[in-house]
């Protein structure tokens, strides 16, 4: 009785499968299967060899525990024991592992037959490779194989060691109509050998092979809404676009703005079909300075059933945590807001402590991985998911913006990796903080909050705000 289950397979699929080669690689588009190909390399490669050793790796815990593992059980209808480890009937083993190089070196003493890297791209440099190859070194298995997927990143030590010194080419790309459009798949293969002299002097052949397509080569077998979707793309975020659907290689990362400049325009020039008299929301954001950075509030004021202008902001630097509590305290008496929400990484901690204190209420932001506070299906964590909220208001004519938040929005850059899980890219990584956008953000990600509305049925008449003039920059 075989383990071995049945799968239909594309032939780029089977070629990259059935290969004996000692190293062989694909870099493709997303929606191809990769992790499906490998894991099913791995799991022939234990099947057919008694005794056999494999060993996938991907750089990530998460990665592999979220992915790589749970896909491996969907495939194969299987379960890992404690150490995440697969046994065969025949006695061959597949260990899943995460880390460098350094994580790794618990596993210096075993002899492998085969290793699989998942999304080699995710590592900076060759180490891991390199490390894999002193320990193919098992005897008894006739084929000994490194293995690994990944998606194009740039002109990286991937594409040095499998396209740049290939020796063979053939392309294989076939022309396919996607949604109207007329598309190549820019499939090709690639290889080189490489002699060498065995302990007997014995001139043995190493071969390196690498298969490569884009994204439209499985155009046929993906949901109209995919297709649909990477066509905004190619709009919205096309360095994204080019480097994980086109599968191009000078395209080296897919950085792209959230914010493009026809939704800045629109944020700016917006107009709204309602009359400001009947709606009473006012919310108040609160970014924190951190550093050098600003203190920044900014207030959105309600002009129609779920429509919000940004009617004030004001800006200053304190370092002094009571005086900051303390002008935000004054801005707030001074426009009465239905609801405050205060940054609370960081410094903004002791501050959400000290208003508390005195009896006034303000909803704590964490724009982090919050528990239950975002969905980790689409966002890294809810700080992304709540940019992109925004962009939503903008897209969708329900936010007009104040045009000096303008130069913070154009820095705002998003990063989408292979399974679409959007992430903004870390302030640390901007030129500057965008103090501005975050109280913007901050005030944008509680429009739907129901205390919004039940002040607003309480009295259809707006606010009276005390005349203010204001603060000059400190």
């Amino acid at each position: 009785m075989t383990d071995q289950p049945t799968f239909d397979l594309s032939s780029l699929q089977a070629e990259f499968i059935q290969s004996t080669s000692r190293f062989c690689c694909a870099i493709t588009g997303v929606g191809l299967g990769k992790t499906f190909m490998l894991l099913v390399k791995a799991w022939n490669h234990c099947e057919n060899h008694k005794d056999a050793l494999a060993l996938i790796i991907r750089k990530e815990f998460t990665d592999l525990q979220d992915s790589t593992i749970r896909d491996f059980g969907t495939y194969f209808g299987v379960k890992l024991d404690g150490k995440n480890n697969y046994t065969f009937s025949n006695g061959s083993v597949m260990m899943f592992r995460h880390g460098n190089e350094n994580d790794l070196a618990v596993l210096k003493n075993v002899n492998l037959s085969f290793i699989g890297i998942e999304q080699g791209e995710e590592y900076e440099n060759n180490v891991v490779f390199t490390w894999g190859r002193d320990r193919l070194r098992r005897k008894g298995t006739q084929t000994n194989q490194i293995t690994m997927i990944c998606n194009s990143n740039g002109m990286d030590w991937v594409y040095d060691m499998f396209i740049k010194n290939a020796t063979f080419t053939k392309d294989w790309s076939v022309k396919k109509t996607v949604l109207g459009k007329i598309v190549s798949t820019d499939e090709v293969y690639y290889s080189r050998a490489v002699s060498v002299i065995d302990d007997n002097g014995d001139e043995l052949e190493q071969k390196y092979e690498c298969w490569t397509a884009n994204s439209w080569l499985n155009a046929e077998n993906l949901p109209r809404e995919t297709l649909l979707d990477w066509q905004t793309q190619e709009v919205d975020a096309p360095n994204h676009f080019r480097r994980m659907i086109l599968n191009k290689f000078d395209a080296f990362d897919d950085v792209d703005m959230v914010f493009t400049s026809s939704n800045i325009q629109n944020a700016l020039h917006v107009d709204f079909m309602y009359t400001r008299v009947n709606y009473d929301g006012l919310i108040m954001g609160v970014d924190v300075a951190r550093g050098g950075d600003l203190c920044v509030t900014a207030f959105l004021r309600q002009v129609g059933p779920n429509h919000w202008e940004e009617e004030y902001y004001e800006s200053w630097q304190e370092k002094d945590t009571t005086a900051s509590v303390g002008r935000i305290l004054d801005l707030k008496g001074k426009h009465n807001p239905s609801i405050m929400v205060v940054d609370g990484d960081g410094l903004g901690g002791p501050m959400i402590d000290q208003i508390r204190s005195i009896g006034i209420q303000c909803v704590e932001y964490r724009g982090g991985k919050v528990k239950d506070g975002y969905d980790s299906t689409r966002y890294s964590n809810k700080t992304t998911q709540d940019a992109f909220f925004m962009k939503e208001l903008i897209e969708s004519n329900k936010l007009r913006v104040h045009q000096d938040v303008v130069p913070d929005m154009q820095l705002i850059k998003f990063t989408e990796g292979a399974n679409r899980i959007k992430q903004l890219v870390p302030k640390d990584k901007l030129p500057r903080s965008p103090d501005h956008f975050d109280a913007v953000k901050m005030a944008c990600s509680l429009v739907n909050d129901p205390a919004i509305y039940i002040q607003t049925t309480r009295s259809m008449q707006p606010r009276k705000a005390k005349p203010i003039e204001p603060y000059k920059f400190i």
